[in-house]
């Protein structure tokens, strides 16, 4: 993992990264707040459906948290296994590629997120990303 110091927006996924097992990662959520308030700009990325994200953004009030969150539905049709997907939230967010940092749990939306210019992180659980990503993102 080699992550450059430019990181200004970071887009993550939801199912298996802010979502396990069906519950929320309030101890994922915590670090989120707190990346935040850094100044970092956040965003979700998801294979739900519109309707399925929109149930989930207000179950959890994530409007304070999250600038937008990205789904097949509102990306027309893309997923994140293409590469269209992740150039067209960049046009969305105005952010430099190199800039953007996708964290997702499956290694193929991470590698594609990398061939579209963007930064990424295969996350596999809370306690490696703590240690490997966020402490290095927030001091």
């Amino acid at each position: 993992m080699i992550l450059s110091n430019k990181i200004k927006a970071i887009v993550f996924d939801v199912s298996g990264v802010l979502l396990v097992d069906n519950k929320l990662d309030k101890r994922l959520l915590t670090i989120i707040k707190d990346l935040k308030q850094k100044g970092y700009l956040l965003f979700l990325a998801t294979h739900l459906s519109k309707e399925s994200a929109e149930e989930f953004w207000i179950k959890y009030e994530l409007e304070n948290i999250f600038g937008a969150y990205f789904t097949p539905d509102n990306m027309l049709g893309l997923s994140k296994s293409s590469i269209q997907f992740f150039k067209k939230i960049r046009k969305v967010i105005k952010i430099k590629l190199e800039n953007i940092l996708m964290i997702d749990d499956i290694r193929s939306n991470v590698d594609t997120a990398i061939v579209a210019g963007w930064q990424g992180y295969h996350y596999m659980e809370f306690e490696k990303a703590e240690k490997e990503l966020f402490k290095r993102l927030l001091y």
